[in-house]
Parts: structure tokens; C-alpha cells; sequence
């Protein structure tokens, strides 16, 4: 990890939030070919088993993507539609996305951290979580 990725993994860990949520570095897996974002399978089992683990990421103020998450025993796979969200978000190595989870929605928030320049990709605004 060089110095640039260090500041926005430690920008990404300066989050704050009442829900769930999980960091992810992005790695060359997660943004070219397999195209498959690796999570915990804790976490994954805990938030994502409803409805199959189909989900839907949100980037305020960008759109939303439908994915699938597989669990298996090590670890958890964001897989298909993951790609499209990767190209349309145009996620590379060093970014970190938080992928907050709304509590009783498919929904999961994500809030990319830009490894050149360090800057977000949208504004954070402090919504009551009773409005989702």
C-alpha cells in the first residue's frame, strides 16, 4: 500500500455511522477480471441473506445497481452486477468504498473514497435513518 492509499483507507475508517458497515480496499480482483468484490462472510451472513442475497448499491446522487452476494465458507462474493458497477463508478486499485447497510431495505449505501486526490465522490449528508 503506498502513502496516497494509506490517507484514503484512514479517510474511509474516519467513518461514521449508526448501521452497519464494512470497508472495502479496492484490489485488482474486485475491479478487473474475475470482477468479484470479497467481504466477510460474517458480515455477508448477517446483513446480506435476505432475499437471497440479491442487494441493490446506491451511490447518492449517482444510481443504484442490482447485485448478488454468494456466501460461502471463507469468505463472501459480490458477483454478478458487481462489474457494471465497478465500470459505471469507475472504481480502481487503491479506492475504498463503504457499503453501509440499511436497516430492513435491500438497500446498501456506498461512499467511494478516491485513491487520486483523495476526494469523495459525492457530498455525505447525515440523513435520519427513519426515512428510508
Amino acid at each position: 500500500m503506498d502513502k496516497e492509499s494509506t490517507t484514503t483507507y484512514q479517510q474511509a475508517k474516519a467513518f461514521k455511522s449508526k448501521n452497519p458497515f464494512i470497508i472495502a480496499f479496492m484490489q485488482p480482483s474486485y475491479v478487473s477480471a474475475p470482477f468479484n468484490l470479497s467481504i466477510a462472510s460474517k458480515f455477508a451472513r448477517k446483513y446480506f441473506l435476505e432475499n437471497d442475497g440479491n442487494l441493490v448499491l446506491r451511490v447518492p446522487g449517482s444510481g443504484s445497481w442490482s447485485v448478488k452476494c454468494t456466501i460461502g465458507t471463507a469468505n463472501a462474493k459480490v458477483g454478478s452486477g458487481w462489474k457494471a458497477f465497478v465500470f459505471e463508478n469507475k472504481l480502481k486499485v487503491g479506492d475504498v468504498c463503504v457499503f453501509e447497510v440499511l436497516k430492513g431495505q435491500l438497500f446498501v449505501d456506498v461512499i467511494i473514497f478516491r485513491a487520486a486526490g483523495n476526494t469523495l465522490v459525492h457530498d455525505i449528508d447525515i440523513v435520519d435513518v427513519g426515512n428510508h
